[in-house]
């Protein structure tokens, strides 16, 4: 029983906000039996005082950082960002050349084999022609 009751008091430490998260064990304290209040009072009172000593830490933690702070992290990010992005740029730039070299290698080889296949296209017509069957 004093292990559930001291259970609820971390519970309802928790539930409140700001103020709240202390008063909340008191209430629970007060609406507790009081021959139960009694055996453990001692106990309960050194842990609301724990309890506002932890609220005053986490206040301490939730505030919120200054400027300067804040613009150091974002410029960081930034940074991080432009050095990205220009290893990206850099990277891609070599594979288009790569990719050009290989397209005009391939023009050249497109613009040879077309010519052969026109000159070659004409001789095949002109053969034709002279063969000619009458049916």
């Amino acid at each position: 029983m004093a292990k559930r009751f001291l259970l609820s008091l971390i519970v309802a430490s928790f539930v409140g906000a700001g103020a709240g998260a202390v008063a909340a064990p008191r209430e629970a304290l007060a609406a507790a039996p009081e021959e139960f209040v009694e055996e453990n009072l001692g106990e309960a009172e050194e842990y609301l005082i724990e309890s506002e000593e932890d609220l005053a830490e986490a206040e301490g933690a939730l505030s919120l950082p200054d400027d300067e702070a804040v613009a150091e992290s974002e410029q960081a990010l930034s940074d991080q960002h432009w050095r990205y992005r220009d290893r990206w740029d850099r990277r891609h730039d070599r594979r288009d050349r790569r990719w050009d070299r290989w397209d005009r290698r391939h023009d050249r080889w497109d613009r040879r084999h077309d010519r052969w296949d026109r000159r070659h296209d004409r001789r095949d017509r002109r053969w034709d022609r002279r063969h000619r069957r009458g049916w």
